[in-house]
């Protein structure tokens, strides 16, 4: 790796002549950036073990404490947005009362209000909500114009029914 221009080392090398070493390497390049030559450094690996604890002994406080502060800060960055995305639950609770107290009129306008300020699932609650109440109005006002049209068909069959009574006709009935 060193010829091609890469700087590269050993694993720990244990020689019985020498003891344990690493070796590390890296090219000489020249102006052009050709690789001329290689240094090659032995360590020994004591010197490495040592080097590694007090990386370690001055890394480790501030790696601890970089990753405990970005724990705290994603929880907390999660909290606000879990609270954000579920506020708008008590509000379609207090909306399904309504509802069934039989105010859609207020019902409607209460989700239209939270559908804006929802997104994904709870956006399409609120979206079931409007239509579930869309669908409920439509309900009564059929209910309503049926109920007015056998009321009607009711009051003719009365008249029809005191008409042929009056006029004591056989044939009416």
């Amino acid at each position: 790796p060193a010829l091609k221009g890469e700087v590269s080392h050993t694993e720990i090398v244990h020689d019985p002549e020498f003891g344990d070493y690493l070796s590390a390497f890296v090219p000489i390049k020249s102006k052009e950036g050709n690789v001329i030559g290689v240094l090659g450094v032995d360590i020994d690996a004591r010197s490495v073990g040592d080097v590694q604890k007090a990386v370690i002994t001055e890394s480790l406080p501030i790696f601890l404490v970089l990753n405990i502060m970005a724990i705290i800060l994603a929880g907390i960055g999660f909290s606000f947005y879990v609270k954000r995305q579920l506020k708008v639950l008590p509000a379609l609770s207090g909306t399904a009362n309504v509802i069934a107290q039989g105010d859609l009129v207020k019902a409607e306008n209460l989700v239209k209000e939270h559908q804006t300020k929802s997104s994904g699932e709870l956006r399409d609650l609120t979206v079931s909500f409007d239509e579930m109440i869309k669908n409920t109005r439509e309900m009564i006002l059929n209910i309503s114009a049926t109920s007015k049209n056998l009321m009607d068909s009711a009051q003719l069959e009365v008249y029809r029914v005191k008409r042929c009574e009056w006029k004591n006709f056989n044939y009416c009935i």
